[in-house]
């Protein structure tokens, strides 16, 4: 059975690191290096030099002006690859 509040826990937390990630790379063009996430709560790596207090201050304050923007969240849904192509 799916437990709906953790599913939409996890997709609201879902959708939050991705505007982390957007803003990283526009802002500062960072990859990310690695992750984890739980509902309501998560942690992405990046490629910084160095990380500082101002600059992770500086992060949520771009982060939480692209949300107040309120902009649309599409969803797509990639189609599965085909196993035989990788079946040798």
């Amino acid at each position: 059975m799916l437990d709906w509040e953790r599913r939409y826990q996890l997709m609201r937390t879902h959708t939050a690191l991705h505007v982390l990630c957007g803003v990283v790379w526009r802002d500062y063009g960072a990859s990310v290096t690695g992750g984890n996430m739980e509902p309501l709560k998560g942690r992405m790596d990046f490629e910084f030099e160095t990380m500082h207090k101002d600059l992770v201050a500086e992060i949520e304050a771009n982060v939480n002006a692209e949300i107040e923007k309120g902009h649309p969240i599409r969803i797509a849904i990639l189609p599965a690859m085909r196993r035989s192509r990788y079946q040798t």
